[in-house]
């Protein structure tokens, strides 16, 4: 009993100490365009509110700025994944639906925190930009 709780504290603690960090994580920004001033931003969102214009970075690293003319519809989607029953997870994502012939759909995920562990801040966060996609392009929704 003792070497299990052991183990269990040690887990704990290393999560805690190493794997988990405070706060809200540094965000790269050295992906955004040099053009785009973003006055909200995520790793793989940011927005400029002034121009309503919208940058997005797919989950293979290919990226757009979107115009809001460009702009037809969005969704939010929560996926939850089973790692053969021992372990399960969930992929929270924006669907962000374009004019694009060629590219309809922008698929944009939010997986910043561990997603292990059950915790919805990568849920938050996705909800935080539904709303706030929902708050600037209100016209279209």
């Amino acid at each position: 009993m003792l070497p299990t709780l052991i183990v269990v504290a040690t887990a704990v603690l290393v999560y805690y100490a190493w794997i988990r960090k405070p706060g809200p994580r540094t965000i790269d920004l050295r992906g955004l365009p040099a053009n785009f001033v973003a006055t909200h931003r995520h790793r793989n969102i940011a927005l400029d509110s002034v121009t309503k214009s919208l940058w997005v970075k797919d989950e293979h690293g290919r990226e757009r700025i979107l115009n809001s003319s460009d702009i037809i519809g969005w969704e939010m989607k929560s996926v939850e994944v089973n790692n053969n029953g021992s372990c399960w997870n969930k992929k929270n994502y924006l669907e962000i639906k374009t004019n694009d012939l060629d590219r309809p759909v922008w698929r944009v995920r939010f997986k910043d925190h561990i997603e292990a562990f059950p915790s919805n801040r990568n849920h938050r966060e996705c909800s935080e930009w539904f709303a706030r996609l929902t708050a600037v392009y209100n016209h279209m929704a």
